[in-house]
């Protein structure tokens, strides 16, 4: 991770957060030798699970599960007294 004093981030600014944005590392910034602050990239998470998975609160599963099938299309023009018996097995 690059450090950088305040003294330096005060006159190069936009210098400092554009590489922040173009690596997409964080800067430490120091004050007085010690680190004070942390500038970080803004990144918009793919999915939930990205934002987990960069929060450390999760990992990505070790193996892939199939999607489970989609809703069936409703067949028009019947009544849906027929598609309800059809579903409940009674035909």
């Amino acid at each position: 991770m690059l450090t950088v004093p305040v003294r330096q981030l005060n006159q190069h600014t936009a210098q400092v957060l554009d590489l922040v944005t173009t690596s997409g590392q964080p800067v430490a910034v120091t004050k007085n030798g010690r680190v004070a602050w942390h500038i970080t990239p803004a990144t918009v998470p793919a999915s939930p699970l990205d934002a987990l998975i960069g929060a450390g609160l999760a990992t990505r599963p070790s193996f892939d599960l199939p999607l489970p099938a989609g809703p069936r299309p409703v067949p028009s023009g019947r009544p849906v007294a027929d598609l309800l018996a059809e579903l409940d097995g009674d035909h």
